[in-house]
């Protein structure tokens, strides 16, 4: 059949020729189509790709638009805020102007009173230790020290009197109760024959001297005598009870015999009798007599010590 043949053979070879090129043209056509469609697509492409383009330029421009704004905002931020600050300037500057000193400023001002007030009492209280004050009025009668020495608390600058003379009395413990307050006390001093103080005792000392058990007892005058120095004695008597109408001896005229009080008057006859006697108070130089004599009795004051009962004497009035 390849080398002869047939007529059908033939038209079949040639109806497949003709279907082959049918199929060849359609092929053509679809591939015609096809680059049409590419071509299309392409297009469609181009002005996809140009509206993107659009787009991204529209973007852009607006980020440079929102980068714009947003630097705009920025300043404006930073306007507002450099204004607030001087707004807080002038703020701050009126209120000091108002009100130029705070809390703060018056306590530390305080504080520096305070101490400047410290100082001054710390200056005067230096000042016035260069002084000394007497603790009296008086008169210097030494000076214990010279001048340019270093002094010691305690040590006595100068000695000082004063015309308020004050007496002390050492009174025995047996007799201290029966010395208060106020009392009145009669002074003689052998520097001043015949004159007669009065002075009040003042206070007594409220414990003693265990050595010699004796208290201190301190007194004043009633009337100051210039007279009456420091560094002089004086004989004081105390009135430590008083009793009225009291008989009384000279002292001398008692002897004390074995523990007992007795004294001598004249009796009838002018003979002399001894009589037992019981003492109260007692003055400097004045016993009571509480029994064994009477008033208007005479006694004998001198030379009882060589007399005897019985014996005759001549009275002599004393």
């Amino acid at each position: 059949k390849v080398v002869n043949p047939g007529e059908f053979d033939i038209k079949s070879l040639e109806e497949a020729a003709k279907a082959a090129e049918a199929q060849a043209l359609g092929a053509e056509a679809s591939a015609q189509a096809a680059e049409a469609s590419a071509d299309a697509s392409a297009i469609q492409a181009e002005a996809a790709a140009s509206q993107a383009a659009a787009a991204a330029a529209q973007v852009n421009a607006l980020l440079s638009q929102r980068t714009g704004a947003e630097s705009q905002i920025a300043g404006a931020r930073s306007q507002a805020d450099g204004a607030r600050a001087t707004a807080d300037q002038a703020a701050s500057a009126y209120k000091l102007r108002a009100n130029p000193y705070t809390e703060d400023d018056l306590k530390t001002a305080r504080v520096a009173v305070a101490q400047a007030e410290a100082a001054v009492r710390l200056a005067q209280a230096n000042l016035a230790e260069t002084y000394i004050y007497a603790p009296i009025d008086g008169v210097i009668t030494a000076r214990n020290t010279s001048i340019g020495s270093l002094l010691n608390p305690g040590q006595p600058v100068v000695t000082v009197i004063s015309s308020a003379i004050e007496i002390t009395i050492p009174v025995e413990e047996a007799k201290v109760g029966s010395v208060k307050e106020g009392q009145s006390v009669t002074m003689t001093s052998p520097a001043l024959p015949g004159v007669s103080l009065e002075g009040k005792i003042n206070a007594v000392t409220p414990s003693g001297d265990t050595r010699n058990r004796s208290f201190t007892a301190r007194v004043r005058l009633v009337k100051p005598d210039t007279r009456l120095r420091p560094g002089m004695f004086v004989n004081t008597s105390i009135a430590t009870e008083e009793r009225a109408n009291a008989i009384v001896v000279n002292r001398e005229s008692i002897i004390l015999t074995n523990g007992k009080s007795q004294l001598f008057v004249v009796g009838a006859g002018n003979k002399v009798e001894s009589r037992a006697v019981k003492v109260g108070l007692s003055t400097g130089t004045l016993v009571e007599v509480l029994e064994g004599v009477s008033a208007g009795d005479k006694v004998i004051v001198t030379g009882v010590e060589d007399l005897r009962d019985g014996q005759v004497v001549t009275p002599v009035s004393k």
